[in-house]
């Protein structure tokens, strides 16, 4: 819906207009239909506007209270925002226009911004500045699926919707975290954390306040914590039927909540259960719906094939972007620009060219299918984490018989790593047939020590009432919900972003999170199933063929790694890595041999580049083919 920015000047030197519009040109994508700021004292923020909700002159911001004190500047779509209204004006609130900002600004004004962000269901970001009390309040919403990011420098605190933005201030310096990108390199993402110094991303869940120079971050939702673990319990002893019921019922109503829209929306719909089952909802609502797939050339398993299938089946048109060499290389530096980041998903680069093609039509709305998967069990890790597990349990039974031979099972240390049942409380996730774990001493020093930490957690408090194996699942699907539909949802954003199009997510809605995560495992993995009761509700939506096939998900084909890694040489990576000139050769040759290695350094060279070196996308592209 918008992009927002901002800073105060905690010395109380007046604040400058002119730098809250520069930062806000970096953002004008996000908001092209509008751009305003406001300038108090030592404080500016800013906006610009995508208008999907109330497409009149009423919807502009910054919204002010009927007195004046309190000022809104807001990106996002709160669903509810009508039965808020309702309440609201019982309490006395009084609105003007038809869009959910107004009462998003009421809510905060009259409730208090604890208690009001509680109530929001929906994708959000905003800056909401109390002129009685001095403070600002920024807050995110529950997911992260909007947004948002702040850095302090130079007695100036800075706020925006995307990272750039914050270097339009004068004053805020541009500086690599080469602690965040080891940890990039060694973990192949980063964990909540941003590449650049001093820079932090506002999790998900949560509200700072910034009064004076002094922050309190106040977390008003985290699933590890909030999760209910009875309420598992007591799914176990529920009829599949009635839960069944209950997911369709939910379903309908958030699908519904998302199609509110006062500009054209279109879906992502990729020939999978899940975008296919919000598509084939959609129809029942909206009956000419426009549906995009990527087609990327050389991949052989495609989600072509299945998107006709699936598109056929349920009567709405579908169009497929093609997607070359040519088109990857050409999107790929703009994809990193957009991204702020390097990149963790190749498929960033194919949901760019789908945005693209979908803004070419004249669409504004994208809805897409995540957050099924980590909800609703639907990952081949789950079911085989449980599996683990079960055997632990069976070999655990036996313990007791070989206390006597420990001294040996400790010199074979793989071995070791199959009985020692404290290692494996704190590792709930460790195959000791793979390489891919973090040892202790990584806790103090990579940003994996973070997930460390938070999967021995909620691994015990599920524990405590549940299986060790369903509480393995169930840990793994909170922690892909943190970390892995984290990064995803967020680059989802900015991709469709770069071209002005607003990503909504129907499958995290507030209803359907709390729903999904407190299943009993028995109700997402049955059989040998995965995703068992959604795909249980998807035989009456869609094809029984297209619903058990294996997952494909965005492919990349082995053409598109046909790119030079020329940019290595000399560039940003060797530089802050100190690559030693007699072993650079033999570094490439190692970086060349691993596809993926190969996508994550030059991305994060890309990124070096633009950020740090101001080269230009389309110069970037041409050094890609040399």
């Amino acid at each position: 819906m918008c992009g927002i920015a901002g800073f105060i000047n905690h010395n109380g030197k007046e604040a400058d207009g002119a730098i809250v519009k520069q930062m806000l040109q970096r953002l004008y994508h996000r908001g092209p239909d509008h751009q305003q700021s406001w300038v108090f004292q030592n404080i500016a923020m800013g906006y610009t506007r995508l208008k999907i909700l109330d497409l009149t002159e009423q919807g502009n911001q910054p919204f002010v209270t009927e007195d004046g004190k309190g000022i809104l500047f807001y990106n996002g779509e709160v669903y509810n925002f009508r039965e808020l209204r309702k309440e609201l004006e019982h309490k006395g609130g009084q609105f003007k226009s038809k869009c959910d900002t107004e009462v998003v600004l009421s809510a905060l004004k009259i409730l208090g911004p604890v208690t009001a962000v509680q109530l929001f269901n929906g994708m959000f970001a905003f800056a909401y500045y109390d002129l009685n009390r001095k403070e600002l309040w920024l807050g995110r919403d529950r997911t992260g699926i909007k947004p948002l990011y702040y850095t302090k420098s130079n007695g100036i605190t800075a706020f925006a919707s995307e990272i750039k933005a914050l270097f339009g201030h004068p004053a805020i310096p541009t500086r690599p975290d080469l602690h965040a990108l080891t940890s990039f390199i060694l973990e192949k993402r980063l964990n909540r954390i941003t590449p650049f110094d001093d820079v932090q991303e506002i999790k998900p869940g949560t509200l700072v306040r910034i009064r004076n120079e002094h922050f309190e971050e106040i977390v008003y939702f985290d699933l590890s914590r909030d999760i209910d673990v009875n309420r598992i319990v007591e799914g176990g002893l529920i009829n599949g039927d009635f839960l069944l019921n209950n997911l369709e019922e939910l379903l309908s109503g958030c699908v519904e909540s998302h199609l509110q829209s006062d500009a054209p929306l279109a879906f992502m719909t990729s020939g999978g259960v899940d975008s296919s089952l919000i598509t084939a909802i959609a129809k029942d609502y909206r009956p000419n719906i426009q549906a995009y797939v990527a087609d990327v050339k050389g991949e052989e398993e495609n989600e072509v094939g299945r998107a006709k299938i699936a598109c056929e089946h349920i009567g709405v048109n579908l169009k497929t972007v093609p997607i070359d060499l040519d088109d990857y290389l050409r999107l790929w530096p703009k994809v990193i620009y957009h991204n702020d980041e390097p990149l963790y998903f190749r498929q960033s680069i194919m949901h760019m060219a789908v945005a693209e093609a979908v803004k070419k039509d004249g669409y504004k709305v994208l809805l897409c299918g995540e957050g099924a998967d980590e909800l609703f069990g639907g990952y081949f890790w789950y079911e085989k984490v449980h599996r683990t597990w079960l055997m632990r349990d069976k070999r655990l039974a036996y313990l007791k018989y070989i206390k006597p031979y420990h001294g040996i099972l400790k010199k074979l240390t793989y071995l070791e790593s199959l009985f020692n049942f404290d290692a494996l409380l704190n590792n709930p996730f460790f195959d000791p047939f793979s390489k891919d774990f973090l040892e202790n001493r990584n806790i103090a020093a990579i940003g994996g020590g973070i997930t460390k930490i938070r999967q021995k957690v909620i691994f015990k408090k599920l524990s405590e009432k549940l299986s060790n194996a369903d509480s393995a699942f169930i840990a793994r699907s909170i922690e892909d919900f943190e970390l892995h539909l984290g990064t995803s949802i967020k680059m989802n954003d900015k991709m469709n972003m770069a071209f002005s199009i607003e990503s909504r997510v129907p499958f995290l809605d507030n209803r359907l999170i709390d729903f999904g995560i407190h299943l009993p495992v028995k109700a997402k993995y049955d059989n040998g199933v995965l995703k068992s009761l959604l795909k249980k509700s998807a035989e009456k939506k869609l094809p029984h063929t297209l619903i058990h096939q294996k997952k494909i998900g965005f492919h990349v084909s082995k053409g598109m790694y046909n790119f030079s890694t020329n940019l290595l040489n000399g560039g940003c990576m060797e530089h802050w890595f100190k690559w030693r000139v007699n072993e650079k050769k033999n570094i490439l040759a190692q970086i060349e041999s691993d596809n993926f290695l190969k996508f994550q350094l030059m991305s994060a060279e890309l990124w070096g580049r633009i950020f740090f070196n101001n080269e230009q996308s389309e110069n970037l592209t041409e050094k890609l083919y040399m």
